[in-house]
């Protein structure tokens, strides 16, 4: 009976003390936000104020040792320039360096160059006339034909150092007639043949005719200059107001006021009678060099 008692005794102290348990509620974490779980950070132990709402959405400054960047500013936008628009093209200055020309003459100009005519198998005449103000040098192409008016061949002829306002009408040997009875005249170039030198400085004589009776000249070079010099000199050969040839002669080692002549061979047939030669063209070479 005892025994019974102190079982019943037992299980009604067991049932208690479960029922305590179940009822004391545990220790709870304190929330995360609650400012109250923050331990003491002053010296004293007390807790520091949290800073105003207001100071945490503010920017933070710079470091002292990282200046702040600004950001470049930009420079104010230059207009793009555009090249000037041209009403008018402008116009290009005209050459002033002579050229040769092809054509038959010049605008306005007197024809120059005339007929011409086969005077041998291997000779041909040619007339010009230089109706320019300066004297010139006349390239010309010669078309030879034969009987039947067929092209044979080309030849070109030089009629140099004409002066302004005379007719020239000379042979000229060629080598391409082929058998051509018959010419007409092609292009013509003309290019400006003033001497450098002055042309008072050698004179000019006919001498005679060669064995093959064409004439001969004389030229007698005068040097007035300042130092020994070598000539180039060339003449024209004249008759009757025509130019019919013309004789180029070297006079070398002339001193200073000295008198030296040369004597060279035409390109003018006889007789000699009636014809004249005339300085047109001096080149001059300074020994002293």
């Amino acid at each position: 009976m005892c025994i019974v008692a102190s079982i019943a005794a037992i299980a009604v102290l067991g049932s208690r003390q479960g029922g305590d348990e179940a009822t004391t509620p545990e220790a709870s974490e304190p929330p995360i936000n609650s400012l109250d779980s923050l331990p003491p950070d002053g010296e004293d132990g007390q807790r520091s104020s949290p800073p105003p709402a207001s100071d945490l959405f503010q920017p933070q400054a710079p470091s002292p040792t990282e200046p702040a960047t600004q950001p470049p500013t930009p420079g104010p936008t230059q207009p793009a320039t555009q090249p000037p628009v041209l009403d008018t093209v402008p116009s290009i200055p005209p050459e002033t360096t002579p050229r040769p020309s092809n054509d038959s003459a010049p605008a306005g100009a007197p024809a120059d160059v005339g007929s011409c005519r086969v005077s041998g198998e291997n000779s041909v005449v040619v007339e010009v006339a230089n109706g320019s103000t300066e004297q010139t040098s006349f390239h010309i192409e010669v078309n030879f034909l034969n009987s039947a008016g067929d092209p044979v061949g080309t030849e070109r002829v030089f009629v140099n150092f004409l002066r302004p306002g005379e007719t020239s009408r000379e042979e000229h040997f060629v080598a391409d007639a082929d058998g051509g009875t018959a010419c007409a005249i092609g292009t013509v170039d003309r290019y400006p043949a003033a001497s450098q030198f002055d042309v008072t400085e050698a004179t000019c004589e006919i001498a005679g005719l060669d064995v093959a009776g064409n004439i001969e000249t004389r030229h007698i070079a005068t040097n007035g200059s300042s130092a020994p010099s070598d000539y180039l000199i060339t003449a024209a050969v004249v008759r009757e107001g025509i130019r019919v040839g013309l004789s180029t002669a070297a006079v070398e080692g002339v001193e200073l006021g000295m008198s030296v002549s040369e004597t060279s061979l035409s390109s003018a047939a006889g007789p000699a009678e009636g014809a004249t030669c005339e300085t047109v063209h001096i080149e001059k070479f300074d020994l002293s060099n």
